[in-house]
């Protein structure tokens, strides 16, 4: 896994969205943020660690602080790469909407 957004479930039970590549002993996670359940049944991204350097830098963690990683759904991904980048990713067409 080279640098692609995925979803990091970690042993502290925080979800963190970012762009992530395998490492010998874990991953690195670059422009991190944390997925944080909203009472609309509704998920909100919020900058992991804002008051460090990981946003730029990226973040090394060790698989045994890992529980699961998996791939987002394609308009979440999207939200990550809006929110990180300012720019706005247009949504896919429903089928039919064309």
């Amino acid at each position: 896994m080279e640098n692609e957004t995925k979803i990091v479930r970690l042993t502290s039970h925080e979800e963190i969205i970012g762009r992530v590549t395998t490492t010998d002993t874990g991953v690195t996670i670059k422009d991190p943020l944390i997925l944080i359940p909203t009472q609309q049944k509704s998920l909100a991204l919020a900058p992991w660690m804002p008051y460090t350097t990981i946003a730029t830098d990226g973040i090394e963690i060790d698989s045994d602080r890992i529980m699961f990683i998996v791939t987002p759904h394609d308009e979440l991904a999207k939200e990550h790469m809006s929110a990180i980048s300012g720019l706005i990713v247009p949504s896919t067409p429903a089928a039919g909407d064309v």
